[in-house]
């Protein structure tokens, strides 16, 4: 299936952090390779990312989602969450809640919508063992979402990639370049497009 218009709402970890293009302040990531692979399949590909860092999902809704629709996208990819498990009054139904109507809105708006599990990155966040069970919650809310509306779901929980520093950048939480190749694959995988497949091949030496 070839796809004509692909928008991408959400957080830091959809806007491309940490993968800035070489010599260039503006960042790259996962969904530029993602259009990129898509454009050769399409001579008039349209391409938005509508992320902005430090949003909850449910700030994602109301700010990126009309700008969204208007886009009229047969694509969205909707990445976020990370914010709602560092906030301040953690509530593990309200966050599903927010995960739920998050997911219905993209799929409201785009016949396919990919959306994304966190890998466990407890272990390089600040109270980590704190984090964890959230992220776990979050995990099971964004599951049973993309069951209930069809989206396709990239399920990095289980992603062994999570323990080699070399796919994070200087911060240790969000993609380097590495990280935002293998993201990539896995959802061109996802959509049954080829891809490099040294994307996804083992970094060599030790991590």
């Amino acid at each position: 299936m070839n796809y004509h218009r692909f928008v991408v709402v959400g957080d830091s970890c959809a806007e491309g952090l940490d993968d800035p293009y070489p010599g260039s302040h503006q960042y790259r990531g996962w969904a530029d390779f993602v259009a990129a692979r898509l454009a050769e399949d399409e001579p008039r590909f349209r391409y938005a990312n509508l992320a902005v860092r430090g949003r909850r999902l449910d700030q994602i809704v109301p700010e990126q989602i009309p700008a969204a629709t208007r886009l009229a996208p047969d694509l969205v990819a909707l990445f976020g969450g990370g914010n709602d498990v560092m906030s301040r009054g953690w509530d593990a139904r309200t966050v599903a809640r927010r995960v739920d109507a998050a997911i219905r809105a993209c799929t409201e708006i785009a016949p396919v919508v990919v959306t994304f599990t966190l890998s466990d990155v407890s272990r390089r966040m600040p109270l980590g063992s704190r984090m964890r069970p959230r992220i776990v919650a979050l995990n099971e809310a964004i599951r049973e979402a993309a069951v209930s509306y069809g989206a396709q779901l990239i399920d990095l929980w289980p992603d062994p990639a999570v323990t080699d520093s070399r796919y994070f950048g200087a911060d240790r939480l969000h993609l380097s370049e590495h990280g935002h190749r293998r993201l990539a694959a896995y959802v061109l995988a996802r959509l049954g497009l080829g891809h490099d497949p040294a994307w996804l091949a083992p970094l060599p030496g030790a991590a």
